[in-house]
């Protein structure tokens, strides 16, 4: 036993051992170091992704933005269009109602006028444009 052994009681690992502990260790501090010296860039290049992402970000939030405007102003365009439609379907109705004994064919223009206001209304549910935010189902995607 060396002197260190007994003055601590403990096995003391003879030089080949040491040798390879330290061959150990040495490995792994080159290892630390080869990542220590590309930590820089490492931190970089994650800087730079982090920047890009913004950026990306930023731009998708700014398209969300126009893609909604764009939606409020052609619903807000369409449902005038629809309203004055259904005003006119409204007006041929109650002209054909009124005419319904004078004239012959007006069960027809009738008929027609209500497939007409079920197709505007059909389109109307079926156009996510259309949908206005003061509808329930406005949250809704079909």
């Amino acid at each position: 036993m060396t002197v260190l052994a007994r003055r601590y009681r403990l096995p003391v690992a003879n030089g080949a051992r040491l040798r390879e502990r330290w061959s150990t260790f040495d490995e792994w501090r080159r290892q630390l170091a080869t990542e220590l010296w590309a930590l820089p860039k490492t931190l970089a290049d994650f800087r730079e992704g982090v920047a890009n992402f913004r950026v990306v970000a930023n731009r998708l939030a700014d398209t969300t933005e126009g893609i909604e405007r764009m939606r409020e102003f052609y619903a807000a365009g369409s449902l005038d269009a629809t309203r004055r439609l259904e005003d006119a379907m409204s007006a041929v109705q109650r002209r054909a109602s009124a005419a319904k004994a004078a004239l012959p064919g007006t069960e027809i223009v009738q008929a027609a006028m209500d497939e007409l206001g079920r197709a505007v209304s059909a389109m109307y549910d079926f156009n996510p444009f259309w949908r206005s935010s003061d509808r329930p189902d406005a949250g809704q995607s079909r």
